[in-house]
């Protein structure tokens, strides 16, 4: 029996019940490393009797808690996957058993930090915000992150893309696995009534998705379809512009529309009801991503995962992306893609008034979910953990 530890202290909670998931095989022995805020988010996702429980004590710090890991690792771990590596402590981790890394922003981790100039004015603009740890981040960061992975024997990424971008990009030789962030699941039966339900999922923040083309669009399709149509914004608000789509959401709801919205963090079990009750999520995700102070631009779908994807992977449902979303060739049949607002509102109407076709997108998300089974990323990762454990890594 082989010894898998996997180790999450940060916050990418629903990244940590899939890995578990998806290495927790009849091969293998997972203990999971973790903190008891992040265990809280994810117990009820798990068969905890499944597995050993290292747990974070609330008066230690991360570092003492990573030390303390690494001591168990000595012991009696052969593989450790690192969920997210953020914080300075790690630069003093070093466990001597084989480690993976999962990598959710390739040019964060890979490309050197820019030009003295753009360095100094992104150090400036955080400073403006009063946040030393990023602006100092800014100085040192690229070369930690260096330092950092080269101790690692290879890396996680959640999609094809991200491994030819980083092939393509920087020379890292060593072994680059493509893991979703969570299994398909069994999941409830079509919806059989005359609603049509729309879920946009995510915080809602002005950086990460464009909600006003969603609201604008929705306005015009809600006066013809009110009867037959819901909208969820299923995510917390972040800053002004989250609290102007919620006002906007308000003035909809108080016309009589059928539009949802949490003004707060939206529980696990609710997020999980109404997602995998939903027919088709609409993902209006805004390409381009800047990590603030660290000179670091992000391209989701390419250099950075976007947690639709797995989402959709894990309940069987279809997506609507923007044009230069990239999908892995196993989801294409069950995503549809939009250049503007106006293409968008043409996808939704056509939805609307064609049953057939939004059936048949359903069932091949279906299908293409079953790619993801449980069984197959079993057999995948057992494959991973053997070429790991019983040859030299490169």
């Amino acid at each position: 029996m082989r010894r898998i530890g996997i180790l999450e202290v940060i916050e990418a909670h629903h990244g940590l019940a899939g890995s578990c998931k998806i290495f927790n095989t009849e091969n293998n022995k997972v203990t999971v490393f973790t903190s008891e805020p992040i265990f809280a988010r994810i117990k009820d996702e798990l068969e905890i009797g499944e597995y050993e429980l290292v747990i974070k004590r609330k008066e230690e710090s991360d570092l003492r808690f990573l030390k303390r890991v690494e001591r168990i690792c000595n012991e009696r771990i052969d593989l450790l996957v690192v969920n997210t590596i953020r914080i300075w402590p790690f630069l003093f981790f070093k466990p001597k058993c084989k480690k993976i890394a999962e990598i959710y922003n390739a040019n964060w981790w890979f490309k050197s930090t820019r030009s003295l100039r753009d360095r100094v004015r992104s150090i400036r603009e955080v400073g403006r915000h009063g946040l030393l740890a990023p602006m100092l981040n800014g100085i040192t960061g690229s070369i930690i992150r260096k330092m950092i992975l080269r101790r690692y024997d290879g890396i996680i990424v959640e999609y094809q893309a991200i491994k030819e971008y980083i092939t393509r990009n920087f020379n890292y030789k060593k072994n680059i696995y493509v893991l979703p962030n969570f299994p398909y699941e069994c999941v409830e039966p079509f919806n059989e009534d005359e609603k049509i339900r729309f879920i946009v999922p995510g915080t809602i923040s002005e950086k990460r998705r464009d909600y006003l083309a969603v609201i604008d669009i929705f306005r015009e399709i809600f006066h013809r379809y009110h009867k037959r149509i819901e909208l969820y914004m299923l995510g917390a608000p972040q800053g002004e512009y989250g609290q102007e789509i919620m006002n906007r959401c308000r003035n909809l709801k108080n016309e009589g529309y059928n539009i949802f919205y949490f003004e707060e963090y939206i529980p696990e079990s609710m997020f999980r009801e109404k997602f995998s009750k939903a027919d088709v999520i609409i993902a209006p995700v805004k390409l381009n991503f800047t990590l603030l102070g660290l000179g670091f631009d992000e391209v989701y779908s390419i250099t950075k995962g976007a947690g639709v994807t797995s989402d959709c992977i894990k309940y069987a449902k279809p997506f609507i992306a923007p044009e230069k979303f990239i999908v892995s060739k196993e989801l294409k049949t069950s995503v549809l893609k939009y250049s503007d607002a106006r293409e968008l509102k043409e996808i939704v109407e056509t939805l609307m008034n064609n049953s057939e076709k939004l059936r048949n997108l359903q069932r091949e998300a279906l299908n293409n979910s079953e790619k993801f089974s449980l069984a197959n990323l079993h057999r995948y990762s057992d494959k991973m953990v053997n070429e790991f454990l019983n040859k030299e890594v490169v």
